[in-house]
């Protein structure tokens, strides 16, 4: 018996690319379209996003468009995780890295991003 071969429609598995928060430099942009959630080894609850624009300091933005981006998890990237709906556009700032002030972390660093939901282009075609 003959294997059966089927036709891909769309690929919802994507080709996930991941970016070390070390990685990214104070200003660094990602804009792109909430695709969903990936959970990471150590369970938490990592946001993908289908890039449609990168610009990144050390000049390698490019080569992630129309890729899915997995953005590690810190606090400020916990509201995206919350409130995000698959097919919401969001623009990701990086912030740099902050100290923190009071409670049981004081005196530890932590990551920050501005996230904004935005509003595409009717010309920009994002397949999810």
């Amino acid at each position: 018996m003959a294997k059966r071969v089927f036709v891909v429609k769309k690929s919802l598995s994507g080709n996930n690319v991941y970016r070390k928060l070390s990685d990214y430099s104070e200003g660094d942009t990602v804009a792109g379209v909430f695709f969903g959630l990936h959970e990471c080894q150590y369970g938490k609850q990592n946001p993908k996003i289908k890039v449609i624009h990168a610009d990144f300091k050390d000049g390698t933005g490019a080569s992630f468009i129309g890729k899915v981006l997995v953005i590690n998890h810190c606090g400020s990237i916990q509201n995206l995780v919350d409130n995000g709906e698959v097919g919401q556009a969001f623009q990701l700032v990086y912030g740099g890295t902050d100290v923190i002030s009071k409670g049981p972390f004081k005196g530890k660093s932590f990551h920050k991003f501005d996230i904004d939901q935005i509003e595409l282009d009717e010309q920009e075609d994002v397949d999810l």
